[in-house]
């Protein structure tokens, strides 16, 4: 890709019911706004008893063997959303575990260029469907760099600690020589602790966009599911590409300010000039 790269990843904590008609409404307005070069999103649900999609969608790319597309799949509704308002977009979608016994919750990646190739990684220890610690990234090579959508275990959990599959990523990640790799979601290491998670990232020469950024980065503020008891703002969704960016921005959107809020997170779009 030349010119500018336009970047969104958004945990959208989604449930396949009623009110995530307003998340797909708010979500294509701002596709067809900002027109995106690659999105990123995370807790992607589909209802595990909904009726199974019954052919391969145009623009499809499958993750790997098995993955099972349902009609009420959050990001299959999404692409159709766009196409009817003239906007195509590519993309791959993971099932990664079921959801409060009733979703198979996943991770997906949307772009506007074809996607070359898929890949997927197994990062937590236990790889159980039913197991809700299961934790898997979805990667999709578009050009020449490669884009996971990712979503982390948290830092201190005995059974399913960051640090380990942090370890297991960048093994994971060794398969892909030459260009870039970006990774893009919910890392549940806040950037703002020093010495966890976050560093752990930075250390392994991955960079972070909102070096570009001015203005509040906080993407979970309070509580929420998985952060019990959080009393303040944490920058836990982020974008880090496996170089230091140099120019470009970056904002907070569906925060409420810029965007109508959709979910307990907060989503992070970057623009990058040049760099791939």
């Amino acid at each position: 890709m030349t010119g500018e790269l336009r970047l969104l990843t958004l945990n959208i904590h989604g449930e396949p019911n009623g009110r995530d008609e307003r998340t797909l409404s708010v979500l294509t307005d701002f596709f067809c706004r900002e027109t995106p070069t690659v999105a990123a999103l995370q807790e992607v649900c589909q209802s595990a008893d909904a009726p199974p999609v019954a052919s391969p969608e145009q623009g499809y790319a499958l993750a790997e063997p098995g993955v099972l597309l349902r009609r009420d799949l959050f990001v299959l509704r999404l692409v159709h959303r766009l196409a009817e308002r003239g906007e195509r977009y590519f993309w791959s979608y993971l099932p990664i575990k079921l959801g409060y016994g009733r979703y198979d919750e996943g991770v997906a990646i949307l772009s506007r260029e074809p996607i070359v190739e898929t890949s997927t990684l197994t990062v937590s220890r236990t790889s159980d469907y039913l197991n809700f610690k299961t934790r898997r990234l979805l990667g999709a090579r578009i050009g020449t760099a490669w884009y996971y959508s990712v979503h982390f275990g948290w830092l201190r959990d005995p059974e399913e600690p960051f640090a380990e599959q942090w370890s297991r990523t960048l093994s994971g990640l060794k398969r892909h020589k030459g260009g870039p790799i970006l990774l893009m979601g919910d890392f549940n290491a806040p950037a703002e602790l020093r010495g966890g998670g976050y560093d752990l990232v930075s250390e392994s020469g991955y960079g972070d966009v909102w070096c570009l950024a001015s203005g509040e980065g906080a993407t979970v503020e309070g509580s929420i599911d998985g952060w019990d008891g959080n009393g303040g703002g944490l920058r836990i969704d982020q974008i880090r590409p496996s170089y230091v960016p140099r120019s470009g921005t970056a904002r907070r959107v569906f925060d409420g300010a810029n965007e109508p809020t959709v979910s307990d997170h907060y989503g992070v779009y970057a623009t990058l000039k040049g760099e791939l």
